[in-house]
Parts: C-alpha cells; structure tokens; sequence
C-alpha cells in the first residue's frame, strides 16, 4: 500500500455498523472533518452523542452513490465482505474492518505533534507491535514551538532563495540543528552564517 494523508473535510462517508470498532472509526472521521451517515440496527449509546447521520436499519441494498469512502465495520464478517465488493464495483475506497487484504485502505496509528503527523501501519497485524513502535516514535519526536516552525521555515525559505547552490548541505545542517533542540534565538541570517562556518 501507499501511505497518503486526506482531507475529508465535508466529504460524505458511509459508516455501516454501529458497535466498538464502528464507533472508533467514526469518531477519527468526524475530527478529520467528515460527514458521516450510519447504518446499523443498534447502536452503542455513544453515537446518539455524535455529529452523524444515524439509521437505524439494516445496510443492504441502499445506494452508495455519492459518498467518497466506505467503512464496512459490523460484526458480520460476510456482511463486510459483501459491503467491500459493492464499495469496489461502485469505485469506492473501502476500509474492511476484518479483512485488511479486502480494504483499498488501512487506519494506522496516528500522531500528532508541533505540527507534525506521523502514521505507521505494519503488513501483519501485530497491534501491539504498533503500539510500542509508535510510542518509540512519540518519545523521540522533539517538542517545537510554532515559533520555532515559523522560524525554520524563514531560515529554509532564505536558503533556497539566498543560497541555490549550498541548499542541500545548509538544509540538511537545519534539519540536524533543530533535531539536537539546538539554541533558535539567533536571528535567521546568523543562523544560516553559523550552520556554514560548521
């Protein structure tokens, strides 16, 4: 698979299932913007506290035209499987929650921090092998301010403007720099005199 990061702001998804791992779905697509609609004959009390679609019925014959992603997510095996099929003949990504082989698309770990997001998934199924990579991951990310961003951006944007022919090195020193939590107080132009005499 190719890892990408979407943008599902407003973007119509078909949630189908209305259990645990439904509801675990659900609520990463609504804070990445998404509108959801959800079919299930019961849901867990949580999802009438959500800003989605809710019905309350069985998924099987209705349309799937207009929604941009598909998570078959039930406790029905066969009923995911059937749902994925009808998401892939319609041209649809789907995440088939039992069956990653079946799915045009997997939910990784996902984190956050200064300004940054980093997803790993692995090809095995081992959760909590991805759980302890990923918290490996988060120890070593640093803690940039935005000021510190805004900074290193100023610094590179000079760079590439200022310095076409020393780019690689200089941004690579920058890289090095900021990843050592290395002073960033000096005004940009000192900066990048600094990572040159190094």
């Amino acid at each position: 698979m190719l890892p990408f990061f979407l943008d599902l702001q407003d973007k119509p998804v078909l949630l189908v299932g209305g259990g645990t791992i439904a509801l675990k779905r659900g609520k990463k697509l609504l804070a990445a913007g998404a509108r959801i609609t959800a079919y299930a004959e019961n849901f867990t009390e949580e999802f009438f506290a959500l800003d989605m679609e809710l019905k309350q019925e069985t998924f099987e014959n209705q349309s799937m035209e207009g929604f941009w992603l598909v998570i078959a997510a039930t406790d029905d095996e066969k009923a995911n499987g059937a749902i994925a099929r009808r998401a892939k003949e319609a041209r649809i990504f789907c995440n088939h929650v039992s069956d990653g082989k079946s799915s045009d698309l997997v939910f990784p770990l996902h984190l956050r921090r200064s300004g940054f997001d980093i997803a790993i998934a692995d090809s095995y199924r081992l959760p909590f092998l991805l759980k302890g990579l990923s918290q490996a991951v988060e120890d070593a990310l640093p803690d940039f301010s935005s000021a510190d961003l805004e900074k290193l951006s100023e610094i590179r944007a000079r760079i590439l403007r200022q310095y076409p022919e020393e780019k690689e090195m200089l941004l690579k020193k920058l890289a090095a720099m900021a990843l050592d939590n290395q002073d960033l107080e000096e005004e940009p132009d000192e900066i990048i005199r600094r990572l040159q005499r190094e």
